[in-house]
């Protein structure tokens, strides 16, 4: 599933692009390494889309996803189920739920309720994210049930004036649900932050997430040490890459270097991501070392062609590939 941005057809702007997108479904022969099929699934701009974890690799039925209206701004969500796609079929929304007038979301998260039961079925499970209502600047925490059904609201408050995110450590005490603890970070204002899978829902160290700035664009990436953040640290990054005068890049993704190893350390492993130089006009897919206190590039490989930004990414082992 992915956006056809009329940008890259016309040579249009980010800007003059926005909104223009509608979304496909492509079945692609990993074998053949070639489209096998393309089938319209909404004609709605859509971003973040996002699957249940279980079925990377696999076949799925269900991908939900925020609807960007206007851009870049999120209005809401939405349900698409990828089995009523067909050549004519144009819109597969099965779901949808939009917050309001000025009340504006973020990514979501599929979370399955039962992930370790293999018979529960692929959409058993919650979409969580948050939303902003700029009428009363407030913004809550979201966690929604198929069919999207408002299940449960977190009010956070921040200061009005902030004038640009930043990155803090959170501690929530699940049993009582009440914060804990909440430090600062970074004072950089951060994008796409990802941790090694390994340690989901497990207590982590390392934070890796992209440097927005300028922002919409990503200049670079850092690496956070949440073990330094203390009441009045301010800023725990340890290790920083950017790319350069005119480069911008992606959602930058960690991979274990071996993944099977429990006795494994957190950041022994890559960072990778795509980065686009304006330019040269050239794009290259980065390996970084993610031990490195520089994340020092192991091996940059030129695209043929530009990976637009915002696109979200996730790692696919060989082994899964097999399976498709």
């Amino acid at each position: 599933m992915r956006p056809r941005s009329r940008s890259l057809e016309k040579g249009l702007s980010d800007n003059e692009a926005a909104g223009l997108g509608n979304v496909h479904y492509s079945g692609h022969g990993v074998g053949a390494g070639k489209s096998v099929k393309r089938h319209p699934v909404s004609t709605t701009s859509l971003e973040f889309a996002v699957i249940n974890s279980a079925y990377v690799g696999k076949k799925n039925r269900y991908v939900y996803a925020a609807v960007g209206d206007p851009m870049p701004k999120i209005a809401g969500v939405v349900k698409v189920d990828l089995s009523l796609s067909t050549a004519n079929s144009g819109d597969c929304t099965v779901a949808r739920r939009l917050y309001g007038p000025s009340c504006y979301g973020g990514e979501p998260c599929f979370v399955a309720r039962e992930p370790d039961n293999p018979a529960a079925e692929e959409d058993d499970g919650y979409l969580v994210t948050y939303m902003h209502n700029e009428n009363t600047e407030e913004s809550k925490f979201l966690v929604m049930q198929n069919p999207l059904l408002l299940k449960f609201l977190l009010l956070l408050s921040y200061p009005k004036e902030c004038p640009m995110a930043s990155m803090e450590s959170l501690c929530r005490n699940l049993t009582w649900e009440k914060s804990v603890t909440r430090r600062s970070t970074s004072t950089a204002s951060l994008q796409f932050a990802a941790i090694n899978q390994a340690y989901v829902i497990k207590k982590n160290r390392y934070v890796y997430a992209a440097v927005g700035a300028p922002m919409r664009k990503i200049a670079g990436v850092v690496k956070v040490d949440l073990s330094l953040s203390t009441a009045t640290s301010g800023e725990c990054t340890v290790a920083r890459r950017l790319y350069g005068s005119g480069c911008y890049g992606g959602e930058p993704f960690f991979v274990a270097r071996e993944p099977d190893n429990p006795a494994a350390e957190e950041d022994d492993g890559y960072l990778i991501t795509y980065m686009h130089n304006e330019n040269t006009e050239e794009s290259k897919f980065l390996v970084m070392d993610a031990k490195s206190p520089t994340l020092e590039i192991l091996a940059a490989v030129k695209l043929p062609q530009r990976v637009p930004y915002g696109f979200h990414g996730i790692f696919v082992p060989e082994s899964h590939l097999g399976k498709l």
